[in-house]
C-alpha cells in the first residue's frame, strides 16, 4: 500500500535473499513515485525526521537486523502498525514494511 507524505506517494520495498530456507539479507526502502528512496534521501541529509534522532535509513536497517535474527516479523510490531518495544530506537510506522517483505516471501512460499 502506497503512503502518501507531503504530497509525495512512497511504496514500500523490499529486497529479501531467502538462502538454505532462511532470510540471509533484507533491506528496506520507500521509494517516491520519481524512483527516489528515503534510505538514499535520508543517506544524503535530504530527510530527516527528526533533530537527534536515529535517521530513516537507520530505523530501516534496525527492522531488517531484527527480521534476520528472528527469522519472523511477529511481535515486531503494534496494532496500529508501529514498532514495539522490540526495536524501541523506530518511530517509524512499518506496516507497509511488513507486507512487503511478507509479499516477498510468500513469492518464495515461506511466511512467518
Amino acid at each position: 500500500k502506497a503512503v502518501t507524505v507531503t504530497g509525495t506517494v512512497w511504496e514500500p520495498s523490499a529486497e529479501v535473499t531467502v538462502k538454505d530456507h532462511a532470510i540471509a539479507a533484507l533491506v528496506w526502502d520507500s521509494v517516491g513515485e520519481d524512483g527516489t528512496g528515503k534510505r538514499q534521501l535520508s543517506m544524503d541529509g535530504q530527510y530527516q525526521m527528526t533533530e537527534d534522532g536515529p535517521l530513516w535509513y537507520e530505523q530501516a536497517d534496525t527492522l531488517a537486523k531484527y527480521v534476520l535474527e528472528n527469522q519472523s516479523v511477529e511481535g515486531l510490531s503494534d496494532s496500529e502498525g508501529y514498532a514495539t518495544d522490540a526495536v524501541s530506537s523506530v518511530s517509524i510506522n512499518i506496516s507497509g514494511f511488513i507486507n512487503a517483505l511478507k509479499g516477498c516471501l510468500s513469492q518464495g512460499n515461506r511466511v512467518s
